[in-house]
């Protein structure tokens, strides 16, 4: 872990983040493998940003959104954020989420409870940083990153 904004508590391999907060990490290599369970919060968004830069303010942000039924991608530019992609979360049922986000060269694959997929063009991410996010509480559990 580099920084928190907001608030955020360490729980072993997880954390816990109160509302508008955000964990960053260290760098991301060539291919990695990024998983972790999200219990996110029906009226947030929560997620993930990929090739981030160290102030926070550009990258790609990959938004759970429960309360519009959908993963949506976002491109951070200077703080503003552009929505890129959607894809709609229906059959799953909840607002538990098991990811994996395989990231190799400037492709990106998101794996959400071994029911469907997300892909996006992901550039810049050799050594940029990656987070954790969320708009409301949230639990991020079981974060694992691997670099195959």
């Amino acid at each position: 872990m580099d920084k928190i904004t907001g608030n955020a508590s360490q729980n072993g391999n997880g954390f816990n983040l109160s509302a508008n907060s955000q964990v960053m990490f260290g760098k991301l290599q060539k291919a990695n493998q990024i998983s972790f369970t999200l219990n996110a919060a029906a009226n947030g968004t929560s997620g993930l940003i990929l090739a981030q830069d160290d102030d926070g303010k550009n990258g790609v942000k990959i938004s759970f959104e429960p309360s519009s039924n959908r993963i949506a991608a976002y491109v951070m530019n200077g703080g503003s954020e552009d929505l890129a992609n959607t894809y709609p979360l229906s059959g799953i049922l909840g607002t538990t989420y098991n990811v994996t986000a395989f990231v190799s060269n400037d492709v990106c694959v998101v794996y959400v409870n071994n029911q469907l997929s997300f892909s996006n063009r992901v550039y810049d991410v050799i050594n940029k940083k990656w987070s954790i996010f969320s708009s409301s509480a949230v639990t991020f559990s079981n974060i694992n990153i691997k670099n195959p």
